[in-house]
C-alpha cells in the first residue's frame, strides 16, 4: 500500500509541475505577444506622424505667393494625406491580426 501511495504521489507532483510549467509559457507567450503589439502600434504612429510633417510642410510651402489656387492645392493634399493614412492603417491592421493569429496558435499547441 506504501508503495501505490508513493506512486501516487510522485505522478501527482508531476501533473502539477507540468501545470506550472505550461502556465509560465503561456504567461511568457502573452508577455512576448504583447511587446510586439506596443512595437507596432510604436512603429506605426512614428511612420503616421511622419506622413502628417510631411504634409504639413507641403502645405506650408504652398502658401508663398505665387502658388496658384492655395485652397484647390490644400485639400489635395488633404485628400493625399488621408489616403496614404488609411492605407498605413490597413496595413499596421494587417499586422495586428497576423499577430493576434500568431498568438491563438501558440496558445492552442499549447493546450
Amino acid at each position: 500500500m506504501s508503495h501505490k501511495k508513493h506512486a501516487l504521489i510522485s505522478q501527482s507532483t508531476l501533473i502539477c509541475l507540468f501545470c506550472v510549467i505550461a502556465l509560465a509559457l503561456g504567461f511568457s507567450g502573452y508577455r512576448f505577444y504583447r511587446n510586439e503589439e506596443a512595437a507596432i502600434r510604436k512603429q506605426k504612429h512614428s511612420e503616421l506622424e511622419a506622413i502628417v510633417s510631411l504634409k504639413i510642410g507641403q502645405i506650408i510651402v504652398s502658401t508663398f505667393p505665387g502658388s496658384g489656387d492655395l485652397e484647390a492645392e490644400a485639400k489635395l493634399i488633404a485628400i493625399q494625406a488621408a489616403e496614404e493614412g488609411s492605407r498605413l492603417w490597413e496595413k499596421f491592421r494587417g499586422s495586428l491580426i497576423n499577430l493576434d493569429l500568431h498568438r491563438q496558435s501558440l496558445f492552442s499547441s499549447l493546450f
